[in-house]
């Protein structure tokens, strides 16, 4: 096995599948909601149900030689993931593409867990860009295109919810 497969499978296996709280459900989410908003992770309001919660859409910033960083990506909210068309060159549709290549959200939900507490799950939800069809517009010759592009369901490019388990934690 490669060192870094090795090194994802043992990181895949640490995080937590849900964080026991001793708050109500309802308690639990709300305590969330404010831990979350502490750190300046804006949340969906359409999002919000008595048992479920669920963050804004965000631009996933990849680690770079500083290293890994949510809160980076937290900084960079955007649009959902629809679909949108850009007008110009071959390198104004790869600068557009490059902007916000994957989008992340996360879906925060508590269910009663028998002993007057709350099971908190988190659960990533990811997209990636994917161009579609272009058309020339004007002169062909000058090289103008106007492009689609939509966002498509994609694997996580990081573990998110990890990071939101430790916002959580200690309830």
């Amino acid at each position: 096995m490669r060192p870094a497969a090795a090194l994802l499978v043992v990181l895949v296996g640490c995080t937590p599948t849900q964080v026991q709280v001793r708050a109500t459900p309802a308690d639990a989410l709300a305590k969330a909601e404010a831990r979350l908003a502490e750190r300046g992770i804006e949340l969906d309001a359409a999002g919000r149900r008595a048992d479920r919660l669920r963050t804004g859409s965000f631009c996933y910033v990849a680690p770079d030689r500083t290293g890994a960083s949510w809160d980076r990506s937290f900084a960079r909210p955007v649009p959902g993931p629809g679909p949108f068309e850009v007008e110009g060159t071959l390198a104004e549709q790869k600068a557009a593409e490059d902007r916000c290549p994957f989008i992340v959200r996360v879906e925060l939900t508590a269910a009663p867990d028998g002993a007057g507490g709350a099971t908190l799950r988190a659960e990533g939800q990811w997209w990636r860009v994917r161009p579609g069809a272009c058309a020339p517009v004007g002169e062909p010759l000058l090289g103008v295109l106007r492009c689609q592009y939509r966002y498509v369901g994609t694997q996580p490019q990081g573990d998110i919810e990890a990071f939101v388990y430790g916002v959580v934690e200690d309830l």
